[in-house]
């Protein structure tokens, strides 16, 4: 934006230069109105994109973004068609065809009723006022209809920022020079670009009611068309019949059409012109962030709350449980979109917000007990490691009949979706890897954590979680598969080609530390090492989970191969479950992919297993 500024500046300048060493026609610099064009060079030059900006971000795009998850369209939005192209032929292209579009869009403003109506506040220049300046004079309302049509289709084929830009800059300077009291109709270019003698006649007074010389930028579309007008002469008089009606200062301007159905606000009226500061004042609130408005379902507020930032588009929370239910379905949308197998196991932190109030979903946060007490998603209950793992083999999963008393006691029905998140470790893919174990029901894992979560700007409860109903779910897939080495043997006879992936730090795998709970240092021969953290990237302060095509690459470079049976562990199979997870959704056979529940702990307690050391699988 500041780019941009320092180009209309220099624009400015220049075509004011030009005008005093070729003027067309005498004219007073300092003419009575003129005050009220710079607030119009101000305004629709910089202020008036940024409230635009900020009512698109704010108050459409969460709507849009909705209908378009609905509907199942999300993934159309963006198609990058030219994303490929280089910078200066995406910016030759941008410069054609986006005046194309804005040569049907300026035929549209005079051929249609009302939105010739609300283009009359540019034709409202009269004769002594045609100069740079008034290239800024347009109706507020002009802007929604032009850069809609515009730039949408242009961030739909995806061209570049830089080749937008270009246009601007280059149209800028076009529209300074065309308004100018200057005589240049470029010779020969005049059938290519637009020239102040051209553009004076689409002011004419006697133009036809249909208008003349739409062309902004280039003049060829009026050529080819019809639609060019250019005579020796040049008009008579400029403006339109019935423009005395019209107010003459930037604030009355602001309410223009409204005063063509309220009478007492024609002309230039204080009436007219407090009207028109009301306009400013609500498209100024209108472009304000939204203060956040996560239910809290009567948790106390987090003494310390995420910031809200601007470049986030608020949530479209819930009115009704029955909305927040209807949310549900559209869990997986963005893992959807961006390709994941397995969207019905994910869910991201917008996704999660829109649901929240619905009666079937239910939060588990995989953390601390002391920072689920700082900070938690409102209406979450704490699950803590000890709650779904322990016995002889530490971090073992619990059986199925204790984990059906867990989950009943966090208020989880047949009917329930879960959703696990915890602060960036690998606690909730565990949960969901044990839970899956048994299912019955749908759970998934938060992607991003609670960090994600935050970064919406979504407010956080405090203290040690509500109290819920005791729920009715049925474990209906038997004990828990706890698959401990005697299964992993099995396994491996039944694939030969069996890939063991160590999802341990580096220092582990090769023996050179001892966790805690591991009876010896090392790894099991012939495992190949891939730490966990690697299937994850940040996206801000959030741990997300890679994206397939970024997976892949990372199994590439450890040597491993998704296509073929594997074996994932590491000290209780809680880091494990996270790279189980990816495969799960880089669309691996999960019927050969397995999670080595004993992991570590049980393996290093077996003495007669050999052990591997050094950085070699």
């Amino acid at each position: 934006m500041m780019n941009y500024l320092v180009w209309l500046a220099a624009f400015s300048l220049l075509v004011a230069v030009f005008e005093r060493l070729w003027p067309a026609r005498p004219q007073k610099v300092l003419r009575r109105w003129l005050w009220s064009d710079a607030i119009h060079l101000v305004f629709n030059g910089h202020v008036l994109g940024l409230l635009l900006y900020g009512i698109a971000w704010y108050r459409v795009l969460p709507v849009l973004d909705g209908w378009l998850a609905e509907q199942g369209l999300s993934g159309m939005v963006y198609r990058n068609a030219v994303s490929g192209w280089g910078i200066v032929l995406q910016s030759i292209v941008a410069l054609v065809v986006l005046d194309f579009v804005q040569w049907l869009v300026h035929n549209s403003l005079h051929r249609i009723g009302p939105l010739w109506r609300i283009h009359q506040v540019h034709h409202s220049v009269k004769d002594g006022e045609m100069d740079w300046i008034v290239s800024f004079r347009f109706s507020w309302l002009e802007p929604v209809y032009y850069k809609a049509a515009m730039y949408l289709p242009a961030a739909w084929f995806g061209f570049a920022p830089e080749a937008l830009f270009f246009h601007a800059v280059f149209g800028t300077l076009i529209g300074h020079l065309n308004h100018a009291n200057l005589t240049w109709d470029y010779g020969p270019l005049r059938y290519v670009f637009n020239s102040p003698r051209m553009h004076l006649y689409h002011h004419d007074w006697e133009a036809p009611a249909t208008g003349q010389n739409f062309g902004i930028t280039l003049s060829c579309w009026d050529w080819i068309f019809g639609t060019a007008h250019l005579p020796d002469q040049p008009p008579a008089k400029i403006g339109f019949p019935g423009v005395e009606k019209l107010p003459e200062d930037f604030f009355g301007q602001l309410i223009w059409p409204l005063p063509l159905a309220a009478k007492g606000l024609q002309g230039t009226k204080v009436s007219a012109s407090v009207a028109g500061v009301g306009v400013l004042g609500l498209l100024y609130s209108l472009s304000l962030a939204p203060s956040v408005d996560t239910p809290m379902f009567g948790e106390p507020a987090a003494s310390s709350q995420p910031a809200v930032s601007p470049d986030v588009a608020p949530v479209a929370h819930a009115a009704t449980p029955a909305e927040a239910t209807a949310a549900l379905g559209r869990f997986g949308t963005a893992a959807r979109a961006a390709g994941w197998a397995a969207p019905e196991v994910a869910v991201t932190a917008r996704e999660l917000a829109e649901a929240l109030g619905s009666e079937r979903l239910v939060v588990l946060d995989v953390r601390t007990e002391d920072r689920f007490a700082e900070g938690h998603i409102p209406s979450a209950q704490l699950v803590t490691r000890g709650d779904y793992s322990g016995g002889e083999v530490p971090g073992v999963s619990r059986s199925r009949d204790e984990l059906q008393a867990l989950l009943r006691a966090k208020g989880v029905d047949d009917d329930s979706v879960v959703v696990l998140l915890g602060d960036g470790g690998p606690e909730p893919y565990r949960l969901w890897w044990t839970l899956a174990q048994v299912g019955g029901f749908e759970t998934r894992v938060l992607d991003g954590g609670l960090a994600a979560w935050k970064a919406l700007g979504e407010r956080l409860a405090e203290g040690p979680g509500r109290a819920v109903e005791a729920g009715t779910v049925t474990l209906a897939g038997g004990p828990a598969r706890n698959l401990m080495w005697a299964e992993v043997e099995a396994l491996r006879a039944r694939h030969p080609d069996l890939q063991l992936v160590d999802t341990r730090g580096a220092p582990e795998f090769t023996g050179e530390e001892q966790h805690r709970k591991a009876a010896r240092a090392g790894h099991s021969p012939g495992a190949r090492h891939l730490d966990w953290k690697a299937v994850l990237r940040l996206e801000g302060d959030a741990p997300v989970l890679r994206d397939p095509a970024d997976a892949r690459a990372v199994f590439a470079a450890a040597g491993i191969d998704p296509a073929r049976p594997v074996l994932t562990y590491c000290q209780s199979g809680t880091r494990s479950s996270t790279v189980y997870y990816s495969l799960l959704q880089l669309g691996a056979d999960m019927e050969a992919v397995a999670n080595y529940d004993g992991s570590w702990a049980e393996y290093s307690r077996l003495e007669a297993l050999p052990v591997a050391m050094g950085p070699n699988g």
